[in-house]
């Protein structure tokens, strides 16, 4: 998460966050940014200004303050119940007799195209029932920003999250921002039930209610004309063995997240049934701001692969994908495909990928990256296997690092030439003045 460590002097508060002010996203987020801690209020789902341009400092926060926001055209076309019929009489049509405008984000039969004549580019026609029935196979991913990108599962990464669903003996999954899962459940596994959780409006015309919410993950609200609540109260309690899979925007930051979880889970409480099962997918160098934020979560040792990302897959980088799948979840109950190199530690009592080899001395198999970890009885670590121990750092480092010694020295020498030209500069401009006020004597006695 680059994003998240370019604002790590950016706080979240998150306390309150009922009585925030509006926009269209939902409940907003008191942010505190800079050494003053001066707060603001911001929207929950986006920082980019052209997709929701909330802002309001927080002692502006009792004034009479409003801003019409525009939310997206289809959704003031249409309600709920006209995508739904929109949707059944698109499906009793012909294939050929199908089309759907990229522009408008909009199904529509065959007969409505001159309706949109001035979006040939974007028009889809002969749409079939797969496309239909999997909906991420028809719409066009977004990829305007790195936070609003979307990518989507392997074939294999698919069945090994349904794989643990089955070990775990999940009954019901809530998946959020991970499309692919929910169709693969909905079309091919009847003994599992699903509903899709996402920011994505686009999904109000291929799905009912109960498959389907429009939702901002990022402060746990439903953005549709409906209560809340009473929504998540109605979906969250209707099974005992139910887990959550999160694929989040690798940008975002984790305290709304683990907000969200913990509502879910004092909903789960307060009716009598089980915590969650919770999946959240990120890379792996976020886990020790996952522990932060989400204590009870460990790292599984399983590569997620994407199909549309060049270098999050199997084939992008020499060590395989970097994005990683943490869970609640007792590790020794999730199996990890053997065909894909994955075997079972005993001594660890978990699943580990194949270049992850146990070390007796660290006491667990201590690669996260992908590659092999060597132990360094100097360090009293397991490392990176392409680093080496430097005497001069007293630590493993890249072999072509610079060292810290060497660095002060640096830092020190150029800060020595720095004050030596700062005095040369001085001087010279000393010279300079003398020369001007001789030159000026001078003409003065002519």
């Amino acid at each position: 998460m680059v994003e998240l460590e370019k604002n790590k002097n950016i706080s979240v508060h998150m306390d309150t966050l009922e009585q925030h002010p509006h926009c269209s996203h939902g409940p907003t987020i008191l942010f505190s940014r800079g050494l003053d801690g001066k707060k603001f209020y911001s929207c929950a789902a986006y920082r980019d200004k052209k997709k929701c341009s909330f802002f309001l400092w927080e002692n502006q926060s009792g004034e009479k303050y409003v801003q019409q926001f525009e939310r997206d055209p289809i959704i003031s076309k249409m309600i709920r119940f006209k995508l739904q019929s929109r949707l059944k009489f698109v499906k009793s049509l012909n294939q050929e007799n199908r089309i759907y405008c990229h522009k408008c984000n909009e199904l529509l039969p065959k007969s409505e195209k001159h309706l949109h004549l001035e979006h040939e580019d974007f028009l889809q026609e002969n749409i079939d029932d797969f496309k239909l029935s999997r909906p991420s196979q028809l719409l066009r991913p977004f990829q305007e920003s790195k936070r609003e990108s979307q990518y989507f599962f392997t074939d294999s990464t698919i069945n090994a999250f349904l794989n643990m669903f089955k070990s775990l003996n999940i009954k019901y999954v809530v998946c959020i921002g991970a499309p692919t899962i929910h169709e693969q459940i909905v079309c091919k596994v009847p003994v599992l039930k699903s509903i899709l959780l996402d920011i994505d409006h686009r999904y109000l015309q291929f799905y009912q209610c109960n498959d389907f919410r429009w939702f901002n993950l990022f402060n746990c609200y439903i953005l549709e004309e409906c209560d809340t609540k009473e929504i998540l109260v109605d979906l969250l309690s209707k099974e005992d063995s139910m887990a959550v899979l999160i694929d989040p925007p690798f940008g975002g930051r984790l305290e709304p997240i683990a907000y969200t979880m913990k509502k879910f889970d004092d909903i789960r409480l307060k009716h009598n049934k089980n915590f969650l099962t919770k999946f959240l997918i990120l890379p792996y160098f976020m886990e020790r701001y996952v522990k932060s934020c989400l204590p009870e979560m460990s790292m599984l040792d399983y590569k997620v692969d994407y199909s549309n990302h060049k270098k999050f897959n199997d084939t992008g980088r020499n060590k395989g994908s970097p994005i990683r799948l943490f869970t609640n979840a007792n590790q020794s109950k999730i199996p990890l495909p053997s065909d894909e190199n994955y075997h079972f530690c005993e001594e660890c009592n978990r699943w580990v990928s194949g270049e992850n080899n146990h070390c007796y001395q660290c006491g667990g198999c201590m690669s996260k990256n992908g590659r092999k970890y060597i132990h360094c009885n100097l360090c009293k670590k397991c490392v990176k296997c392409t680093w080496k121990h430097c005497k001069k750092c007293k630590k493993c480092c890249l072999p072509d690092h610079r060292c810290i010694n060497d660095q002060i020295k640096t830092s020190s020498k150029n800060k020595r030439q720095g004050q030596n030209k700062k005095y040369k500069s001085s001087i010279n401009l000393k010279s300079t003045m003398i020369k001007k006020n001789i030159y000026n004597e001078e003409i003065k006695r002519f």
